[in-house]
């Protein structure tokens, strides 16, 4: 199956079968969320289930691939957000209203059911849940953590950096690990020479400057203003400096190596000029010339790894360089915007938190992030959330992408398999909440509709094309498993009425009850495959 733009013939569903399938899976998705008390959670699910589709739809948007995978890359984090807010948002409500366990259990299966519905009815008419889409769409996931884990890394280092400068490098348990390393290098002791360490740490970031400048296209850069054997004689000359360089600061720094360990700094002393060995002095054992080594090592590693990945693209795909290239372009502009709105962004999470979340849960995040935002930045607890909430959505991805890759859901008609069985769990566990009777009946009989009609839509466009007028036989189709589904519903009605009042129900039913329902969306899971 190819990854088009829109639905053909194989794919997507006709119109009247597309409009039975997506209300159904709305209006009753909503009447279960408002009488589950899960109302204020259905604009986050549709949104969710939206942008979960939108980000299948794009990793496979052929027209404009890089920009596809670029917008796709820029909606992983939302798309995240959202399924965590689902989650916490309905037990959070479940435990706000005084459910227990099973209470708020099944208002987080009732979330789910109506995320996996929401997602299914955008997805199954137009046909965009696929094994490429799914496939490209976890691929883009996982280059898009490439910037941000570099960034993180970046910011980690430079924060320990930042704290054994200014003496407080023991302040956290890795610096405290990377003390005698990192002490070595940025808090000199004052008062006497390091030219040992100075000449080494210079030599290797002279060979880094040099490797990184070396990598960059300046001769088809600066091509058009300056003569190209010029310009190549001056790139080489500077090469060539630069090696001589860091040649010579290693002999430097071994030499002095050896004096400073073994003859002390009175020989240094003597044998210096007063103003040399003061100047040498400063120099040497200064913090802020090796936090600026440091600036130049790490700008000159990240310039190298980022021609180093250009060049692997074009390598491999010199034809699509920019569609490979387009989430690692997502990624570094969702570090960089991390960076930029660090501070309000996370006073704004923090205050949230402390006025929604409850007591104990709000102290606890304030003791977690307060000391990593005084001694790291605020840049790398957002950066730190960033991937985590990659990793959500890299697994919601990889699940689908699975289910049918193991043939669980039939890849003809996923999207209404999913939408279908999503509508019924929350059903099942609306059930268990108490939600009326009518409705509960009303949402098993619309999960069958919702995939009768999904089907048979789609085997219906198959045979007779995209151009020939079905809707009356739909509609006929429709009505005639919705007739069947009332035959259902009025006898359980009957039952129903005349059981009333000679059943007791025991203590303890709400985890029976709730037992029974997961037994349920289990049977039709299985019955699904």
């Amino acid at each position: 199956m190819t990854m088009d733009d829109s639905p053909t013939h194989e794919t997507g569903l006709p119109p009247t079968s597309r409009a039975v399938v997506v209300g159904l899976a709305a209006v009753l998705s909503s009447l279960l969320f408002l009488q589950t008390g899960l109302g204020r959670l259905l604009p986050v699910v549709a949104a969710t289930g939206l942008a979960l589709a939108g980000s299948l739809w794009l990793a496979g948007w052929e027209r404009w691939t890089a920009v596809g995978h670029l917008l796709a890359s820029l909606l992983v984090v939302p798309t995240a957000v959202g399924l965590l807010a689902v989650a916490g948002g309905a037990i959070g409500i479940a435990i706000g209203g005084g459910n227990t366990g099973p209470g708020v259990a099944a208002a987080a299966l009732v979330a789910l059911g109506g995320l996996l519905s929401a997602f299914g009815a955008a997805t199954a008419p137009w046909g965009v849940y696929d094994h490429d889409r799914a496939l490209a769409a976890v691929g883009l996931a996982g280059r898009t953590m490439v910037p941000l884990t570099v960034a993180a890394g970046v910011s980690v280092a430079s924060g320990i950096v930042r704290l054994s400068s200014s003496g407080d490098g023991s302040g956290t348990p890795l610096g405290a690990l990377l003390a005698p390393v990192v002490d070595l290098l940025f808090a000199p002791t004052p008062g006497r020479t390091h030219i040992a360490v100075f000449c080494l740490f210079l030599a290797v970031v002279t060979i880094a400057f040099e490797r990184a400048m070396m990598s960059l296209p300046l001769t088809e850069l600066l091509a058009e203003t300056t003569d190209d054997a010029d310009l190549s004689d001056a790139v080489e000359s500077a090469s060539r400096a630069l090696g001589i360089a860091s040649v010579a600061a290693v002999a430097v720094g071994l030499l002095a190596l050896g004096i400073e360990t073994g003859r002390g700094q009175a020989v240094i002393a003597d044998t210096l000029p007063a103003g040399l060995y003061d100047l040498t002095v400063s120099l040497t054992g200064s913090p802020g010339v090796r936090q600026a080594l440091w600036t130049v090592f790490v700008a000159s590693v990240v310039v190298r790894l980022a021609v180093w990945l250009v060049q692997r693209a074009a390598r491999s795909s010199a034809d699509r360089l920019a569609t490979v290239l387009a989430p690692y372009v997502g990624g570094s502009l969702l570090a960089g915007g991390l960076f930029v709105v660090a501070t309000p962004l996370l006073d704004a999470l923090l205050a949230t938190v402390q006025s929604a979340a409850p007591a104990p849960v709000a102290a606890g995040v304030t003791r977690l992030v307060t000391p990593l935002v005084g001694s790291y930045g605020a840049g790398l607890v957002l950066l730190v959330a960033g991937l985590a909430l990659l990793s959500v959505t890299s697994t919601a991805v990889g699940c689908l992408w699975l289910a049918l890759v193991t043939h669980y859901l039939d890849e003809r008609n996923p999207g209404v398999h999913i939408g279908a069985a999503g509508l019924f769990g929350a059903t099942v566990f609306a059930a268990t909440m108490g939600v009326s009777t009518w409705l509960v009946l009303a949402g098993l009989v619309g999960a069958v509709v919702v995939w009768d009609a999904g089907t048979f839509g789609r085997t219906l466009r198959r045979e007779v094309g995209p151009a020939a007028e079905t809707r009356r036989t739909e509609l006929t189709h429709a009505g005639g498993t919705v007739a069947v589904g009332g035959v259902g519903v009025a006898l359980t009605l009957v039952v129903l009425d005349v059981s009333r009042g000679t059943l007791a129900v025991a203590p303890g039913t709400g985890y029976v009850t709730l037992v029974v329902a997961l037994f349920a969306a289990i049977v039709l899971a299985v019955a699904l495959r």
